[in-house]
Parts: C-alpha cells; structure tokens; sequence
C-alpha cells in the first residue's frame, strides 16, 4: 500500500464515478476522488496473487484468474479504469519479485513453501 500511496499522490488521477456521476456500483461516499491510479486493492490482489503463485506454481492459472477477477471488480464498481488494474498488476508482481530479493524475506519464505510442500498441500 506505501508504494501504491505514493503514487496515488503523485498522479492524483481523477476515479471514473467522478468523471461520470451516474456509474452506480459502490459506495463511493467515503472514497478519495483523486486517488484512482493506480488502484491499491488491485496491487494487494495481484501482490499476493504473485506470491501464491511462487508457494504454488499448479495453481498459478486459478490463482491468476482469481486476482484479474478480484481486480476486475473495481472496474466494476466505478472505482477504477482498466489503466488503474493494469498499473496495479504490474506494481504488485514487482513488489514480490523484490521482496523476494530480500534476504531475511526470501529465507522465511522457503521456510514457508518448504513447510507446505512437507504437509502435502503443495508440490
């Protein structure tokens, strides 16, 4: 979310129910009009979309299509345009891939994928 945050505050992107007043599909009430690109439920989705991904490589096409479809909501919602998704797929893939260049991260992690494929839940 801090790296979404930043960029939010840096583009200021208007969200598509304020361009078009009559999209219905949320509550916008409480919502931020400025802060649509990119979209940060979409990066959380997608970031940990991408770290399943990595603990369970057989499911990737599942778990891929889940997180379009969870980011596609917010589409849906009038939250965000496709620009916002696409931004926030790449954000949070990218996310992952340096986290799991962190050492302390990347140990814990093994630990973690070791541990389930130990249990049997994974390859």
């Amino acid at each position: 979310s801090i790296i979404a945050n930043i960029a939010k505050d840096y583009f200021k992107r208007s969200r598509p129910f304020v361009a078009d007043p009559t999209l219905d599909g949320c509550d916008h009430s409480k919502t931020k009009p400025l802060t649509s690109y990119p979209s940060g439920h979409a990066t959380l989705g997608y970031s940990l979309g991408a770290a399943l991904v990595v603990l369970f490589p057989e499911k990737a096409p599942a778990i891929r299509a889940r997180t379009d479809d969870y980011a596609y909501s917010r589409m849906v919602c009038g939250m965000h345009y496709r620009s916002d998704v696409e931004a926030s797929r790449v954000l949070g893939e990218w996310v992952v891939t340096e986290m799991l260049k962190n050492p302390t991260f990347h140990t814990k992690f093994d630990a973690a994928r070791a541990e389930l494929k130990a249990a049997g839940v994974t390859r």
